[in-house]
């Protein structure tokens, strides 16, 4: 699995990002669940787990469905 350069920044930082999405307060930066997310994008860029890891981590951490955390992290995937 390939993904874009710097992958953690845009996924947490993008218009259509995680951080905009799901974390729209700037204050919420220092939320438990806000980490987690975090951390699940910076183990998953570091090859430390697998996609259905991060996706599962993201759901629980956003508190939204699969589909949509697919949507996001799929863009900065190129190949599979």
């Amino acid at each position: 699995m390939q993904l874009v350069d710097d992958f953690y920044n845009k996924v947490m930082y993008d218009v259509g990002g995680i951080t905009a999405t799901f974390f729209p307060d700037y204050l919420t930066n220092g939320t438990r669940k806000y980490q987690q997310v975090r951390y699940a994008v910076e183990c998953f860029h570091n090859g430390c787990i697998t996609k259905d890891t991060l996706v599962r981590r993201l759901c629980r951490g956003c508190g939204t469905d699969e589909t949509t955390i697919l949507s996001i992290i799929d863009k900065y995937i190129v190949s599979q």
